[in-house]
């Protein structure tokens, strides 16, 4: 197992990994503590555990036969593999290794620091993962930014997820952790996902953050800006954040144009070579769809994002009315035979999608719209819609395919970060 660059200083973070268990397997081979609220040792050295929520017996109201659901907190059953069992009160299980450089195991997966198990109402339990930032890190910067880019990069997304984290402790405190482990705070992969690159780059940036008003920054970050990124109150009404995160076009020096029009979006993006983010796979991207395509789609998607009904009827004409500064659509119009409808922010992506809840549609919301003419009736609606889009994510703050073009140029972390962070310091959080 490679050096341990965080383990035993610096701040803890509670990871919430997984909910709504009913049952798990947790394994270590230097044996576990289970311990309960109070501290005291329910479990010391057994090396294999089966965790599971004890079945409530279900309580009737004098209606006879008439069965009334249960509001209660079910407790937990611990099992030790002699077979052992313990029914313990509602409340927290706290599981840690004897040996703390001994990892422990929960159905196959491996882990560092403590786990938590919390039971809760009526959706089984969750485990939560307490561990040092310089650990947690070790398992986050490897799944937003892959090993093979340039340590400098990797160094740069390092301190941009040090300094997330710290802003955002607590963000999920009502449900008993800090961060969860998916994209909605930070992509955490654990051990699994360790690799010596992204350890060197946490390990070579311990303790640096970014700073706004002498406070750590919640530093965003995302795949493919497509030319130029926002600021968060450009792109999310209502941004709570100070205005210190600000937009800027992904070259080494502003191209002078408008990009809030389609002509200065489109040719700034026909310098794709002199801008940082140009190589990558997923900074130019095109959909065309038919409009009956269409229609079908908007029938599905405006009345979820709206939040009622929209009837649509044919599709008439399809435009964007607002834009970010970088050329962000943050509105669009919809107008059918039957009806004209507004969508604003992060709705314009998921309207171009299944319903699905883990389909955004677009992959991002910089683009233009190109509307085909129907060569039968010239005079009619368009036929077909064509999307000319940019880059992949929400465009704010670090992009990490101009990040990794920055660093084969020879730029250094703090140069690639005050780069994507205007204005804001670089500097130290004590441990």
């Amino acid at each position: 197992m490679p050096p341990d660059p965080g383990a035993g200083s610096g701040p803890r973070v509670r990871v919430g990994v997984r909910r709504g268990l009913a049952r798990v397997e947790a394994t270590c081979a230097a044996g576990f503590v289970a311990q309960n609220p109070s501290g005291e040792a329910l479990v010391d050295g057994a090396h294999h555990l089966r965790i599971e929520l004890e079945s409530p017996s279900t309580p009737t109201d004098p209606s006879p036969g008439r069965k009334v659901p249960s509001l209660t907190v079910a407790a937990i059953n611990l099992e030790t593999l002699d077979e052992r069992r313990l029914s313990l009160p509602p409340g927290p299980l706290l599981l840690r290794s004897r040996r703390p450089e001994i990892l422990m195991e929960v159905d196959g997966r491996s882990f560092r620091g403590e786990l938590l198990i919390q039971p809760g109402p009526g959706r089984g339990f969750s485990l939560v993962n307490t561990l040092a930032l310089e650990d947690y890190l070790r398992g986050v910067v490897p799944v937003e930014l892959s090993p093979s880019a340039p340590i400098e990069a990797l160094k740069a997304q390092a301190i941009a997820a040090r300094s997330y984290a710290l802003a955002s402790l607590g963000r999920h405190a009502p449900e008993g952790f800090d961060l969860c482990a998916g994209t909605h705070c930070q992509a955490y992969g654990g051990v699994a996902r360790e690799h010596e690159a992204t350890d060197r780059a946490v390990r070579e940036t311990r303790g640096r953050v970014l700073l706004a008003g002498g406070k750590p920054l919640a530093a965003l970050f995302h795949a493919v800006c497509g030319g130029a990124t926002d600021g968060p109150a450009d792109v999310w009404d209502g941004a709570s954040e100070p205005d210190v995160r600000k937009g800027t076009v992904d070259a080494p020096a502003p191209p002078g144009l408008d990009l809030t029009t389609e002509t200065g979006i489109l040719e700034l993006t026909a310098q794709r070579e002199a801008l940082f983010c140009g190589a990558s796979a997923d900074f130019r991207w095109e959909r065309e769809c038919a409009r009956p395509e269409l229609e079908r789609t908007f029938a599905r998607t405006l009345p979820l994002v709206l939040g009622s009904r929209a009837p649509l009827g044919e599709l008439r004409s399809l435009s964007v009315v607002n834009r970010t500064l970088a050329g962000r659509a943050t509105a669009i119009l919809v107008e059918g035979s039957q009806g004209a409808y507004l969508v604003r922010g992060e709705g314009i992506r998921w309207l171009f999608g299944s319903g699905r809840p883990d389909d955004r549609g677009l992959k991002s919301r910089r683009f233009v719209i190109q509307p085909v003419a129907d060569p039968d009736h010239p005079d009619g609606p368009p036929s077909r819609y064509r999307l000319i889009g940019f880059g992949w994510g929400h465009g704010v703050g670090l992009c990490q395919a101009g990040a990794v073009g920055m660093a084969k140029r020879g730029a250094a972390a703090e140069e690639i970060l005050r780069h994507y962070f205007p204005g804001v310091e670089v500097g130290y959080h004590p441990d």
